[in-house]
């Protein structure tokens, strides 16, 4: 259960791995939209918040002193200030980024390789923070999907504050395991980080990863293809070691949101590099990874608490969901396909798994396994679950969950081209959880009796389909 590798001291933290808005307008990161509480009866879950995260609504405007524009038809000589005079490299926008700006990527492949050893670890390294009123914003043109194309090593590297990424195709390309480091975005050491909207795909070690970090929003990404190589057991989307940066969890009780991602085919093919034998460890979907420690692995518990919401996650070779060595998280209305493919992997295996953890509670999820796979495994202590519906060969109850016989999916498969994991009227996911978010995936309110899962198919006058024909390949597609 590994995440980012520190960029200095790779066999140093090996050893220590356990085995097993323009700105200035006072506009935050996110716009939190917190609900009233609702208590779950009868399954030892507490009564409990969610919220739905937003960003804020800003539009490209060149007569805004903050608002910078680059293209691969532009000029680094231009002053970048409109889409005409745009400049051509990302880089330049890094060496020149300050507190307050905003970033407009337009369409266009974005490898930059020149200059590489200069920025650093990556190809593109942040290590100037923005503040908590004036965030620095790296977001695609309104309209475009820009790429950003990494062949060694990571696409982003994050080591400052309040810095978002919006909008972007992240693609590695010609890694192995002879290059075998990478991800589509590393934070180290930092607070206030928002990834949001991206597609994440092809990197060695992980999608997503950070380390000794704090108030992560990981939002609506399609992260898949992800782990494949690096010996250190990456994973599609990873928190490991999160740390306190002096911050509070806000007013719906969260400090770290993973909501409204699309994971599939994240898996690790290389043995573990660190564990003493030839074992397979990860290639989770998402992972919450030793918060109970801080970076150097001395045992120290992280406060805050962490929300999994509105997930896809389908035919990764690991867990769909794991929380190892970890405390304060919350699993809610996920929904899981047939994922665990890898064979023979080490730890404890469900489509949802907990290992030496505390205080987690896992409900409203449906999941579906594959045929001899656990949905849930929970070891640790305060380990609360309800209303999860759970496919296998009998309906009825087992504990508080639901156990039916047919999910009602539109078109469950672990092809994304076929893959439509919405909910048939004739679903019984359909009223049979407990209000704990307030949003699907898709935005959609939930209903006053929600629906199990990342979809809400319930408008509140009937169930209805829930919403138009869509499939998780599309979902990959700009917006037209």
């Amino acid at each position: 259960m590994r995440s980012p590798r520190p960029f200095l001291f790779v066999a140093l933290l090996t050893l220590l791995s356990l085995m097993a808005a323009a700105c200035g307008d006072g506009v935050s990161g996110i716009d939190p939209l917190p609900v009233d509480s609702f208590a779950i009866t009868g399954g030892g879950v507490p009564a409990g918040t969610g919220e739905a995260v937003r960003l804020p609504d800003i539009e490209p405007d060149p007569a805004a002193p903050n608002h910078f524009f680059i293209s691969p038809q532009g000029s680094d000589d231009n002053d970048g200030k409109s889409p005409e005079s745009a400049w051509q490299t990302i880089g330049q926008a890094v060496d020149r980024q300050k507190a307050g700006d905003v970033f407009w990527i337009m369409d266009g492949i974005y490898n930059e390789v020149d200059g590489l050893e200069e920025r650093g670890a990556a190809h593109f390294v942040l290590e100037v923070p923005g503040t908590e009123s004036n965030w620095i914003r790296y977001r695609a043109m309104p309209g475009h999907r820009p790429v950003i194309e990494a062949d060694v090593t990571s696409a982003f590297e994050i080591t400052a504050d309040y810095i978002e990424l919006q909008g972007f195709e992240m693609r590695g390309v010609g890694f192995s395991a002879e290059n075998s480091y990478g991800y589509g975005v590393v934070v180290a050491q930092s607070h206030h980080i928002v990834v949001a909207d991206n597609e994440i795909h092809g990197f060695p070690t992980g999608g997503f990863g950070t380390r000794g970090s704090s108030h992560l929003y990981v939002l609506n990404n399609v992260v898949h293809g992800n782990a494949l190589w690096d010996s250190n057991q990456g994973s599609g989307i990873s928190y490991w070691r999160l740390e306190d940066h002096g911050f509070d969890d806000d007013a719906a009780g969260y400090s770290n949101y993973i909501v409204g991602n699309t994971l599939y085919g994240n898996e690790n093919r290389v043995f573990c590099g660190f564990c003493g034998e030839d074992i397979i460890t990860d290639g989770n979907g998402i992972i919450i990874d030793q918060n109970t420690m801080n970076e150097e692995g001395d045992m120290v518990e992280y406060s805050g608490r962490t929300l999994i919401a509105n997930n896809i996650a389908f035919n990764n070779g690991g867990r769909a969901i794991n929380v190892f060595q970890s405390i304060n998280v919350d699993v809610f209305h996920n929904t899981t396909y047939q994922n665990l493919f890898t064979p023979g992997l080490e730890g404890e295996n469900a489509e949802i798994a907990t290992f030496d953890t505390r205080n987690i509670r896992i409900a409203n999820n449906l999941i579906v396994p594959a045929e001899g796979n656990k949905a849930i495994a929970t070891r640790g202590d305060d380990q609360a679950r309800q209303s999860n519906v759970i496919v296998g060969d009998e309906d009825g109850t087992s504990g508080n969950d639901i156990l039916v016989s047919t999910s009602g999916l539109v078109n469950p498969s672990i092809d994304p081209a076929a893959a439509d994991f919405r909910l048939r009227i004739s679903s019984p996911a359909i009223d049979a959880a407990t209000l704990l978010h307030p949003d699907d995936i898709e935005g959609r309110a939930r209903g006053p009796l929600p629906d199990a899962g990342a979809y809400e198919a319930s408008t509140g006058e009937g169930s209805v389909e829930a919403s138009p024909p869509s499939t998780v390949a599309e979902k990959q597609q700009p917006d037209e």
